[in-house]
């Protein structure tokens, strides 16, 4: 392909990327055209224009993998959920949730190719996006306001949503820091994490320290394994395990004598600290749920255990239209058993080992923080098919791939010499 019509499709590729990051960042829903959403258009652009994806896929070995694994896993979607729509009358409209999957793939091969192309493009148009909902955030907290249980996003006032956001926010920022090595980027980072915690969503607040503790205990671990000395680094993890310990000790203790109490000296403070009190009573409450939902749908049928019952299952069956099982690992076996599970597994397998072929083992840790801590995430809600959660996953997950990033944290970075361009 000429220079020429690279530069034609890149433009329509950049706004197909740039209302990925709307649809995230700002807003979502198409108001004029229910059940339309901007994710959907961005999705729709970059098919139309796929051909440059297309060749970077054709030209990275590791990626073609990737692509293989992907196409074995939506083949068997498509051919398991008509075949129960024709056989047990699952509704047509479900196959909509194969598509909102494969619009997070698109995301995920987007990411890569405007990463690798117009690297400046993404670290600047996504800092902006990030600075937005940072100054929103932050006004909430300066005027005492309250959405639901603590601050909100732009694009929502739900705690699950918005703490998605802020966390998602507070990963890119940190990443673009091991990538720029500028201080500004872990001040982000670190407003994002706090604006976290002020959206009171308990989900989100322990995924933050699961983060962290993933990424420098895999650090940790890779520097002691060369016999490298310790960083200041290993200093925070050190510290980060300590509060964390600190905090479930006081979680686990009955503080409802002293809510009223905080209450009248800290708004933000007494709601957070009074809903991770909750956080056993959330536990028990999805855990009951979670046993009753197997019941009814699964009740150890071997046919379903192995090829799930098709997408949209248990909003079918309980006349609803939103996702309300609370938990990926069950709404995965309920809608595509174990050999869905399987080759969703493998797709993801395949993406850790295309990053440890790129000798960056700091590339590894950060996709095995952010896989983990989403998987962590899955207990309590169905993150990797909600529109959010699921498009940040695969977004995350093509930033990580596709930029240039050293072996270490502490080591020197590729040059340019060695990369298709720069973070």
């Amino acid at each position: 392909m000429t220079i020429k019509k690279q530069i034609g499709f890149f433009r329509p590729l950049g706004f197909s990327f740039f209302l990925f990051l709307v649809d995230f960042f700002l807003v979502s829903e198409i108001i004029f055209i229910p059940g339309l959403r901007v994710q959907d258009i961005a999705a729709l652009i970059a098919v139309i224009f796929v051909m440059p994806i297309i060749n970077e896929i054709d030209t990275d070995s590791r990626l073609k993998r990737v692509t293989s694994f992907i196409m074995i896993y939506f083949y068997y979607l498509t051919i398991s959920n008509l075949f129960f729509m024709i056989k047990h009358d699952l509704w047509i409209r479900h196959i909509f949730y194969v598509l909102k999957e494969l619009e997070f793939i698109i995301a995920f091969f987007l990411t890569v190719w405007v990463v690798k192309n117009r690297p400046f493009l993404v670290t600047n148009l996504t800092k902006w996006f990030v600075i937005v909902n940072v100054f929103y955030g932050l006004y909430q907290v300066l005027t005492g306001q309250i959405s639901y249980y603590g601050i909100r996003s732009i694009v929502s006032f739900a705690p699950s949503v918005s703490g998605n956001v802020f966390f998602v926010s507070m990963v890119v920022m940190f990443l673009f820091y091991l990538y720029h090595k500028k201080i500004s980027f872990i001040v982000w980072s670190f407003l994002c994490m706090l604006l976290t915690v002020f959206t009171v969503s308990k989900t989100y607040i322990v995924l933050i320290a699961i983060f962290f503790i993933t990424f420098y205990l895999l650090e940790a671990m890779m520097k002691l394994l060369h016999k490298r000395t310790l960083t200041p680094r290993g200093i925070l993890l050190v510290s980060l395990i300590v509060v964390c310990i600190l905090l479930f000790t006081l979680f686990s203790q009955n503080l409802t004598e002293y809510v009223e109490m905080l209450i009248e000296d800290s708004v933000f403070f007494s709601r957070v600290i009074y809903r991770m009190s909750l956080f056993g009573y959330s536990s028990d409450y999805r855990a009951s749920k979670t046993t009753r939902y197997y019941k009814t749908f699964i009740d150890d049928n071997i046919g379903i255990l192995l090829f799930g019952q098709g997408k949209g299952t248990p909003e079918q069956y309980l006349g609803v239209t939103t996702l309300g099982v609370d938990n990926q690992y069950l709404r995965s076996l309920i809608e595509m058993g174990i050999i869905g599970i399987t080759l969703w597994g493998l797709i993801i397998l395949m993406v850790l080992a295309s990053l440890s072929k790129q000798k960056s083992v700091t590339k590894v840790n950060a996709f095995l923080a952010v896989l983990i801590s989403y998987l962590a995430a899955s207990v309590g809600t169905e993150v990797f098919q909600t529109t959010h959660p699921g498009f940040a996953f695969w977004f995350l997950a093509g930033v990580i791939y596709a930029a240039p990033m050293s072996a270490s944290v502490g080591a020197t970075r590729l040059s340019d010499d060695n990369v298709n361009g720069s973070i």
